[in-house]
């Protein structure tokens, strides 16, 4: 089984350091997961290919034209944060990439919000 998923997310905080807190529905659906798959030390314990047909799977499911993926998903994420204006350094450590990655992606997320 592969580890791809066994970090931890933070949970962001705002402008004053303190944490955002997760909404009650939120909680209750993850302690309801949490006690359906018995989870131990991973979120998700599936492989990351496992994760990827789930989720394609889902976008079949939803009636989705186009293939889901975590990637895209991923760029999606950032692409709207840059759209609004989220703290560009802010957004360069949600994706995990170092500073001189971010010169090329940063141009990519301009080219694609200017679209």
């Amino acid at each position: 089984m592969g580890r791809c998923c066994s970090y931890v997310t933070p949970i962001p905080r705002t402008a004053t350091g303190t944490q955002n807190s997760l909404t009650e529905d939120w909680l209750e659906a993850y302690q309801e997961y949490r006690l359906q798959y018995q989870l131990h030390d991973q979120l998700f314990p599936w492989s990351q290919r496992r994760l990827e047909y789930l989720l394609e799977d889902l976008g079949l499911a939803t009636g989705l034209d186009k293939h889901l993926s975590f990637d895209m998903c991923r760029w999606t994420c950032a692409l709207a944060d840059w759209r609004s204006d989220m703290d560009r350094n802010a957004i360069r450590q949600k994706l995990g990439i170092s500073k001189i990655q971010w010169r090329e992606i940063g141009m990519k997320l301009e080219q694609l919000a200017q679209a």
